[in-house]
């Protein structure tokens, strides 16, 4: 049993060009593989006849989706995907056309070897439209580009047309068909994610029709196209920027190396078709003049023939003076011979006769004498004209190895002009291409150059922290001298044997304890409040309930000697906590929108506990009032994101000298002495 020819699908999208359309569903009609299916994708465009394109296909199935607005190449293409059943995926546009075994040969390819993609190559056909007589002629064809697959090449200028590849349905679907985030180039991008992991095999043999139209035509030559062209080539690099790596880079100074030989190559061809222009003006100046002397020997020809004319008109006059005199002559032999028969007697007469006869036998000797000078005469002429004929034969064979030398010369100066036609071209593509990797580079130099702006800011930073790290570890290291000192001091010993006996004598969560501990709070109270009138000093508050009229603060040295009671600390020992915490407050608040800045800065503002400073930044405005402006750190218009303004304000400070830090919204409302 034969084994079941595999499905190809080819995509079509169109937009409102029937009569090329029709011309592609014909290069496909005529294909020699079978089964194919057309998946036509009509990109937002009027109607088309769809009986007239059955009629077209024949035997060849055709799936129709109009678009009811224009969504773009990419998105239609993912659709023509989606609505396809073939194992095989081939793309045409509506206006190029693939010759009669361009199926066959991808498909035999994929079938033999073991790619996921494979490529042919193309003809270019530059053509222009008449519209006044509706018809379109053919410019110029020749091949677009033959190279083999390099990935390298590839990220630096797409030469695969898209309609040369046929891929496999699930490589399709494996990397999601086209971005529709790009308006061009989303095959470019298809073929750099697929080439990647996937190298394509590349066949080199022509099957296809690229076209290419007249300014006023191909969307692709209008100012319009070339704005965006550049933008979404960015935004290939954009994409791709990790891919381009220093063989790459070098590979396009290769280019542009190759580039200017090809530059010099194409001066010193210049040079040599000025020089063939010389040499060809001076051959046309050479057959002017060799015309000119034709001329001349065609006029000398003409009289000699008018004369050679009027010598032959003389010779049929003496030829048929001869004739006459000949005819004479026998009619006098024949009556001389009747008188020598019939009477002798008249032999005196015949004498005469025969003098007269010999007079005129002199006068046809002597016509003779002028008809063999004649006779010389038309042979000089005839060797005359013969000499002529050969000149002019010369003249005719010059004049041809002329036109043969100068129709050569004609074809080499348009293969020439073709070829410089072509470096010309290839020059401008390499000229675009030097611009945008020349802006890429700009713009990565420019990215450097902020790499090194943060990375010198984040060293300054990790100063800082270095610098507050250090400080920390001398205080830390102050503290743990303190405290050895404070453990190995007499005061200390003492006061541990003094918890041991209070232990054994007030055992804890008795209410013994709870007792003695009541009577030592008010004891130390009274002893403390003999102190501040001596020295003068606020009162340290020490039980923590002597706060519980106020539910919204909780006083810092309260924590502090609560933690000195159970830590078994000396009160002598924390007098330096009297001194007030600092604390830094900072935030960001949109001066154009509603909010509760004042509000907030006035609560803050209340402490009486702790040293408060407030640094905010201003979005999109001015401060409110004075008040607001008095803390206003810095002003900006520009939108980034919150925590990288705060750091600014970060870097800005030494936060080292703050007990605390607190980040506040614009948009809350605080209870009165929330610090």
């Amino acid at each position: 049993m034969e084994k079941q020819k595999p499905l190809v699908s080819i995509i079509v999208r169109t937009k409102d060009r029937p009569i090329l359309l029709k011309k592609a569903m014909q290069s496909i009609a005529e294909q020699t593989y079978r089964p194919i299916e057309v998946v036509l994708i009509n990109d937002g465009g009027l109607d088309v006849d769809i009986k007239t394109l059955n009629n077209i296909l024949g035997d060849i199935a055709l799936s129709y989706r109009k678009l009811e607005n224009n969504t773009g190449r990419a998105h239609a293409g993912n659709i023509g995907i989606t609505m396809s059943r073939g194992e095989y995926i081939c793309f045409l546009d509506d206006d190029d056309r693939f010759y009669n075994n361009h199926v066959s040969i991808l498909l035999n390819a994929l079938e033999e070897f073991d790619y996921q993609a494979a490529y042919t190559d193309a003809n270019i056909v530059y053509q222009d439209y008449n519209p006044e007589e509706e018809k379109i002629s053919e410019r110029e064809k020749r091949l677009f580009v033959s190279k083999a697959f390099s990935y390298e090449e590839l990220l630096i200028d797409n030469y695969i047309p898209l309609i040369c590849i046929m891929f496999r349905r699930e490589i399709l679907n494996l990397f999601q068909g086209f971005d529709e985030n790009f308006e061009l180039y989303e095959d470019w991008d298809l073929i750099i994610r697929i080439g990647e992991k996937y190298p394509f095999y590349h066949i080199p043999k022509i099957t296809a029709e690229y076209i290419q139209w007249s300014n006023s035509l191909q969307i692709s030559q209008s100012p319009l196209y070339f704005n965006k062209a550049e933008a979404y080539h960015n935004q290939i690099i954009l994409k791709h920027r990790n891919k381009y790596s220093s063989k790459i880079i070098m590979k396009l100074v290769q280019n542009r190396r190759m580039l200017s030989e090809k530059e010099n190559h194409i001066n010193s061809l210049e040079f040599r078709i000025k020089e063939f222009h010389g040499k060809i003006i001076k051959l046309e100046q050479e057959l002017t003049a060799g015309q000119d002397k034709t001329k001349n020997l065609e006029e000398s020809l003409s009289l000699s023939n008018s004369k050679i004319e009027e010598i032959q008109r003389i010779l049929e006059n003496k030829n048929e003076v001869i004739k006459d005199l000949n005819k004479k002559l026998e009619d006098t032999k024949e009556y001389a011979t009747t008188l020598e028969n019939t009477n002798k007697e008249k032999e005196a007469e015949l004498n005469n006769l025969q003098h007269e006869l010999e007079e005129r036998n002199t006068s046809y000797l002597r016509a003779e004498g002028k008809i063999r000078e004649l006779e010389t005469q038309i042979k000089e002429a005839n060797d005359f004209i013969k000499e002529l004929s050969e000149k002019i034969n010369l003249l005719e064979n010059t004049a041809h190895q002329n036109a043969e030398i100068i129709k050569n010369k004609e074809q080499e100066t348009t293969e020439l002009e073709i070829q410089i036609n072509g470096l010309k071209q290839t020059i401008d593509e390499m000229d675009m291409k030097r611009i945008e990797l020349k802006r890429t580079i700009l713009e990565k130099d420019a990215f450097i150059s902020r790499l090194e702006e943060q990375i010198h800011s984040k060293n300054t930073y990790i100063g800082q922290i270095e610098s507050i790290k250090n400080e920390l570890q001398n205080i830390l290291k102050k503290k743990d001298e303190e405290l050895s000192r404070i453990f190995s001091s007499n005061g200390w010993k003492g006061l541990m044997f003094y918890y041991k006996i209070r232990d054994k004598i007030l055992p804890p969560y008795t209410r013994r304890r709870s007792i003695a501990k009541r009577v030592g709070h008010k004891i130390i109270n009274i002893i403390l409040k003999i102190f501040q009138k001596k020295e003068k000093i606020e009162n340290i508050p020490i039980n923590p309930e002597t706060n519980k009229n106020n539910d919204n603060t909780i006083c810092q040295s309260s924590i502090y000697c609560m933690q000195a009671e159970e830590a078994n600390i000396p009160i002598k020992d924390f007098q330096e906590f009297n001194g007030k915490k600092k604390v830094l407050i900072t935030g960001v608040y949109l001066a154009n929108q509603e909010n509760n800045i004042e509000h907030i800065v006035d609560v803050l503002n209340q402490s009486e506990k702790f040293i408060v400073v407030q640094k905010w930044i201003a979005l999109f405005g001015e401060p409110p009032s004075k008040k607001v402006e008095s803390v206003t750190f810095m002003k900006q218009d520009k939108p980034e994101p919150k925590f990288v303004l705060l750091n600014k304000i970060l870097l800005q400070e030494k936060i080292h000298q703050y007990d605390y830090i607190l980040f506040c919204d614009d948009d809350i409302k605080l209870r009165s002495n929330f610090l």
